[in-house]
Parts: structure tokens; sequence; C-alpha cells
């Protein structure tokens, strides 16, 4: 069967009629019988802070009868840590899902790098440094043989060099020798820096009096430089060699050519990278505990009625992903050129330039949701979108600090078997100089937060009206920069507006004399462009997103038992925006993101946060009214200076 690349048209009409008929199968109501009603959660990026906050805040909309009635569940980087253990759970287990024995579990891998105490620990910790230094080498074995033979061809060019002038200088001055550059390679350096330094210095100059350009003058430079670097390695194999080096530099050069293609075809950057390693450890903590067994979940495999039936239904995933186009010359791309949305789901996986192919397909029917978990957080990696920097991009190729993934590009058909061989070496460099295109046959995959970290904008191209967004990014200043690039994008590349009814600076921004927030949430209109749209359907779409912050809020009383999220902010300032680098989450740190989480959630829907709450029967539609009715700042202010209500009645 020939799976060829669906556009984005295509593809969302596939998706849509997939989740209409979930609709249709699980979830009753008004809300539900208009097909335009979709409702969709979205988890930002953040590590493990957004994963604790996420899992308190999902927790306390499950309990409420929210999480389940979702279209969407989309996630990025660290939200897909506590949205993977929540599409796992409702795969396999749905009936025990935010169990107390899971969140035990879930709160002893808080530390889910290094996870243990004492000795335990110790030993994580020397198998972290393990796996590095052992990916590492792995790494540079055909970085090595590369420069090895890239050191045998200078050789062959400075040689062939040193023999076309000796003679011609022979010929010209008659008795003239030329120095001995084995044997006197400082005298060489020394006459090379001499040279070009007083050349730099002497001719420069004199551009100002019309005799030189400075193009010029760099490219003559640029020429000095590489005849010593030739000659650097035409020293270096003769050296290597004692002097007598004859044709025995074929030797190195045969072997290490033979080392580089050999050992091309098996250094697949997604084996030899810390991505292997860190999606081992998010799977151990947050999908391994939500499934019977240790065989891990196919991606295609999560949604009902998509391949095959499973226990209960869930929120339709999408796990996003950033496609690296660092080397792509396209004037035609709208919003950030050097990147695109890329996402991956049970149903398609791809992006509006490399076209959707079906999960099922060659190339990512084996994808597990383990790996798309872990690559839509591979934070730490040369590619990062628009934010990709030169010399970082080549320091972390060269010190293996990577956890992006190399996916089959849809656009080229991806093949298994014998077809699949590649030789890797090529996608090593295009990371190392930034060259990643879409003419290979893979793309360049990296965390979703290097183009959008809130997971809000897939959610806004599948025009959701009603979106639940927990904002749980590094922001200590609170300058909103993930929601500020979210509007710019929604404007640009989608066409809608999103008009904040409440601004979060106003209501969010803590207060300068005590540090509190006035309000956890904003609430924003989501509206078409005026002649964006040719089609008066789109033209007239008008949805609310809802924005929650981690931030905390003034506590109406003293509580008997304070919240472990006051009790942690006394002695730890930082708090709710501690560090993204503090990927070591104690106990304490652990429970007080996540009973923020749930505060917030709490404090979004106006009830109890207390444990215990019985479920309720959530109608979406009286929720998204009851967002709909807070049109001024005087109502959100009302609305969040209410006492919580009995669990399970309606705001």
């Amino acid at each position: 069967m020939i799976h060829v690349a669906k556009d984005l048209k295509d593809a969302l009409a596939d998706e849509l009629a997939l989740v209409g008929e979930r609709r249709r199968r699980f979830l009753k109501g008004r809300w539900f019988r208009d097909p335009k009603n979709l409702f969709g959660i979205a988890l930002s990026g953040g590590g493990i802070r957004s994963a604790v906050l996420g899992l308190g805040f999902l927790e306390a909309l499950h309990r409420q009868g929210i999480l389940r009635k979702a279209d969407y569940l989309s996630s990025v980087s660290g939200g897909g840590y506590i949205a993977g253990y929540v599409h796992s759970k409702l795969t396999c287990d749905p009936e025990t899902l935010f169990s107390q024995a899971d969140i035990e579990r879930l709160r002893r891998g808080g530390n889910y790098l290094t996870p243990g105490e004492g000795l335990a620990r110790r030993f994580a910790q020397l198998r972290l440094a393990g796996a590095y230094v052992a990916s590492l080498v792995m790494n540079w074995v055909w970085l090595v043989a590369g420069l090895i033979f890239l050191l045998c061809l200078a050789y062959l060019l400075f040689a062939f060099v040193l023999g076309v002038i000796s003679p011609l200088t022979v010929a010209f001055y008659p008795g003239a020798e030329l120095p001995d550059v084995q044997e006197n390679p400082v005298r060489v350096f020394v006459a090379l820096a001499v040279l070009v330094l007083g050349y730099h210095y002497f001719f420069h100059p004199l551009r100002h009096v019309g005799l030189w350009s400075s193009e010029k003058l760099y490219t003559l430079e640029a020429i000095l430089l590489g005849a010593g670097a030739m000659y650097a390695a035409y020293w270096a194999v003769w050296a290597w060699y004692d002097g007598d080096v004859g044709l025995g530099f074929l030797r190195p050069l045969v072997v290490s050519a033979g080392v580089l293609v050999v050992a091309g075809f098996f250094a697949n950057p997604n084996l030899l990278t810390m991505h292997r390693f860190y999606r081992d450890r998010v799977t151990a903590v947050f999908l391994r505990p939500a499934r019977s067994g240790r065989v891990p979940l196919r991606l295609h495999e999560l949604f009902p009625g998509n391949s095959r039936p499973v226990q209960g239904d869930a929120p339709f995933p999408l796990i996003n992903t950033c496609l690296n186009l660092l080397a792509q010359d396209d004037a035609g791309a709208r919003g950030a050129k050097v990147s695109d949305s890329f996402i991956l789901s049970p149903m398609h996986c791809g992006s509006e330039p490399t076209g959707y192919l079906k999960t099922t397909a060659p190339g990512y029917r084996t994808m597990t949701l383990d790996t798309a978990i872990a690559v839509s957080g591979a934070s730490v990696n040369p590619s990062r979108g628009e934010k990709t920097h030169a010399l970082a991009a080549l320091l972390m190729t060269l010190v293996n600090a990577r956890l992006g993934y190399w996916a089959p590009n849809p656009k080229l058909r991806p093949q298994e078997g014998i077809g699949g061989l590649r030789w890797w070496p090529i996608y090593h460099l295009q990371e190392m100089f930034r060259r990643s295109d879409l003419e290979s046959s893979s793309v360049h995959l990296s965390d979703g937060g290097h183009i959008e970290n809130l997971g809000v904008f897939e959610l806004l191209r599948r025009r959701c009206r009603l979106i639940i967004a927990l904002d749980a990014s590094y922001d200590p200043e609170y300058r909103f920069g993930a929601l500020r690039n979210l509007v710019v994008r929604a404007r640009n590349e989608l066409g809608l507006a999103i008009d904040f009814r409440q601004t979060p600076e106003e209501h969010i921004l803590p207060w300068a004399g005590n540090g509190f927030s006035e309000s956890h949430f904003v609430i924003a209109d989501v509206r078409a462009l005026r002649g964006f749209f040719a089609q008066p359907r789109d033209a007239d779409f008008h949805g609310l997103l809802v924005y929650a912050k981690a931030s905390l809020r003034m506590p109406e009383r003293r509580p008997e038992t304070p919240s472990p999220g006051y009790d942690y902010k006394t002695h730890h300032a930082a708090f709710p925006h501690e560090s993204t680098t503090d990927q070591f989450f104690d106990g304490s740190q652990w429970e007080a993101y996540r009973h923020l989480g749930r505060f917030v959630a709490a404090d979004l829907l106006n009830v109890d946060a207390t444990e215990g709450v019985p479920e309720a029967d959530w109608e979406i539609q009286a929720l998204y009214e009851t967002f709909d009715r807070l049109t001024d700042d005087e109502s959100l202010r009302d609305y969040c200076a209410r006492k919580p209500r009995t669990a399970g009645k309606r705001p």
C-alpha cells in the first residue's frame, strides 16, 4: 500500500471525523450535538515543573468531570509528561486515573533523571554520567574518522602544491631553496602568523585611499588561513610517520574512509545521543506506572476507533514538536521561517510544509507514545527553531548535548526495511552547521516550546470554541512571553485575533506590596480577522480562551493546615517560577507544585480544592456560558473573590 502525505485540510477532516465518532459514542448533551463546539485543554512546557503543575490541574478537572469531556488534550514539552500518563491510563486502565497509588509513584519520581535516595541515587547519577560518556565516545567515532580522512586529503593537497611550487622557484631563481617545512614547523607557523597580522594591519588602512576593498582583504586573509590549515595537516601527517611518509599515509586514509563509511550507517543520532536515556527516564516515571506490563504503547493505538478498541474514551492527543527548517529558503513562509509546528498524533504526523502522513504508515507505525513525549520535550538541542545560535549549535553537537529526533519526512513517503538505510553523518553535520531542511529523507524535530510553548496553536487551528490553557512556563518576571508569541502567531498564520477581556498584566501580575496575584486566570475572545477568510463560516468564528498561569492568590484566611504551596513559598521566594534547569524535585517541592495546580483549577471553576471531592456532572455548555459572562474587570474580580462553593455546584 502506498502512503501519500495529505495536506492540512484533508488531514483535519479525517481527524475531526474521528473526534466526532468518539463524541457520538461517549459524550451526551447539547454542547456535543454541534460539531463546531470543540473543547480543548492545553498544557504548556516547563520541564518537571509544568508536569507536576499539570498533574494537579488535570486531577482537579477530572474530579469535576471535565477532563474526559474534552475533545483534545494538547501538550508541549514537560506538560507532555503528565499528558502521557493520562493518555496511557485512559487507554489501559481508565478506572484508576489519578489514583492515590499512582500519585504516590509519580511523587517518588519527581527526581526523575536520577531517582532514589542515598546509595540508589548515587548509582542513578553514575548511570546518567555513564550514559552520557558512552554516547559521547560513540558519537566521536565517526567524527575522529572523518577528521583523519580530511587530514590525509589536506596532506595530499599541500604536497601537490609544494610539488608545483618547487620547480617553478628553481626555474625563476636558480640556486634558491624552499624552507624545510617538515623540520621547521614553528618557523612556518610564526611566518604565517606574521604574514597574516602584518598584512591585516598594514594593508587594511590603505582601503581608505581606495587601493583596496575590505572584501578583497578578507578574501586574501581567508586564503592565507586556509594555507596554514593545510600546512598544519601536512605537518601532522608527516610527524605521525616520524618523517618517513612515502605512501604510508594511504593507510590512515583508507582505514579512516572505511570506518567513516561503515560507522556512518550505524551512527543514528536518535541512538547515539542522550535522547534514548531521556526517553527511558520519562517512561519509567510517567508512563510505565500507567500500564500493565512493559510493552510500550504505540502512538496509533491511543484513540478509540483509530486502530483498535480501547477500554474507555479519552481526549484526542496532540503532541506538539518543532520542525527545524534552518536551511530552508521559503519566500512564502509566514511567521518564523526557520521552524514550523509538527504534530505527532494517533491519526497523522506532520506539518504544513511536509504534509501529514498517517501514523500507521511506514516510518511512523512503530513510533511509541514514549518517543513522542520525549521528542516534544527535547529542549536541550543544537537546533531550537528561531532561537538557534550558530556557535552554540556547533559546540552542542560536538559535546553531544542533544535530545532532538530525526523523524521520517512525510513529504518523501518514508519506507521501511533496506530502503530505510541512511548514511547518518549527513544529519549530524546538518545539526552542527544548521542545515536541516525539507529535502532530506528525515526531518529534525525538537521541543515544541521552541516554536509555541502553550500548546494552544494547534487547538486554534482546529477552531476549538473553548480552550482552557495552563501556562507553567518559566516566567519569574511575568512578562507573558509564551502568551505574546501565541497572539502573534495566531494573527499572522491563522488569521485569528486573541482579544483579552482582562489584561493579564493587571490581573495575574503579582502586586508589588505582597507578591500575590489578583487572579489565576483571564478570559480572551478569539475571532477571525476581517478579510482573512473567504468562507463565511470561517469568518464568523468566535471562541473563548481561558488562560490560567502559575501564580499565587492571597488566601482569604489562614487555614488550620497550611497549604503546601504557601508553606513552600515561605522558604523558596522563586516559587512558582523556579528555574527550569531544576529537574530534580524533592517531596516538598513536588507537593507544592501539585497542590498549586489543583488550586488554580479550583479557582477557575470556583469550587473547593479539598482532597476527596466527588466527581460532578459538569455540562461544558454551562462552563462555556459561565466564562462568556465574565465580560469586564469587575465581574472577574467578583468571581475570583467569592468563597469556594460546594463541589459539584456550577458557578
